[in-house]
């Protein structure tokens, strides 16, 4: 029971209004029990605070090893990446979207004065610094490689095609 998650059900409670066009960060679930029920939790929150949106937060690492279990779905070791963790992950909060009723394309005009809702982001949190840009440089090398692959995964799927 995490300080984050204190603060959103007391928002909630307090002035739902402040969470208009709010977000909630989480990491994706591994196939790891832990990692599935923090994500159920997340899920749960948004749809029993209000949260109207999503972001998925996903780390690239070159090893995940020793990382604490309800951590290792936003730390994706690279080497290994399989496009399936984030997609179903992916899925799972645009079923609950769904059922929230927001539409299949929220999509706003930008800029808009209208708060964002039912939207989800695939957040790569560190991807400059795993790619090891530096000032001035265009990514390239197999590491630019590796994250077109990952891209070309994701994208494949239709729900990244509305």
């Amino acid at each position: 029971y995490t300080v984050e998650t204190q603060f959103v059900e007391w928002l909630a409670a307090n002035d739902p209004q402040l969470l208009e066009g709010g977000f909630i960060g989480f990491a994706p679930a591994t196939d790891d029990p832990v990692s599935v029920q923090y994500m159920d939790k997340y899920i749960d929150l948004c749809t029993h605070t209000n949260t109207p949106n999503v972001f998925l937060d996903v780390n690239l690492v070159d090893n995940p090893e020793g990382t604490a279990p309800h951590m290792k779905g936003s730390l994706l070791d690279i080497s290994r990446f399989n496009a399936k963790i984030v997609l179903q992950a992916v899925h799972k909060i645009d079923r609950m979207l769904s059922r929230k009723g927001y539409p299949d394309n929220p999509w706003r005009e930008v800029p808009s004065k209208t708060a964002p809702a039912g939207e989800l982001y695939v957040n790569f949190i560190n991807v400059l610094d795993w790619l090891q840009i530096q000032p001035g440089c265009d990514p390239s090398g197999e590491r630019a490689d590796r994250l077109g692959e990952i891209f070309k995964q994701l994208y494949s799927d239709k729900i990244f095609q509305r």
